[in-house]
């Protein structure tokens, strides 16, 4: 029996975008490591949430960006409701 094969590596995933893999990138390609390692170490309020909080400095955030499918610095005001940031700082305390 033949499977197929496919060149999306996002198959299977339905509810996975592709910012929130092992591949997720930074729009700038500086912020790529900050990125996958607030991933690695779930620096975010839920799945599937559009802000993303930097692992060594909660005060950097990245929202996602549909158009570019990449996640952009968040420059201006808190990224998304000021509890999301007290539950990412909460879970950061409890890190080695």
């Amino acid at each position: 029996m033949m499977v197929p094969v496919t060149s999306n590596p996002f198959a299977g995933a339905p509810n996975r975008r592709p910012g929130e893999t092992p591949r997720a990138r930074g729009c700038n390609y500086s912020d790529t490591a900050k990125v996958r390692k607030a991933f690695a170490n779930f620096m975010f309020p839920y799945c599937g949430a559009t802000c993303l909080f930097d692992f060594d400095n909660s005060s950097i955030s990245f929202n996602w960006d549909p158009f570019d499918h990449c996640w952009r610095r968040h420059l201006e005001g808190p990224c998304g409701p000021p509890g999301e940031r007290a539950l990412v700082r909460k879970r950061r305390t409890l890190f080695c």
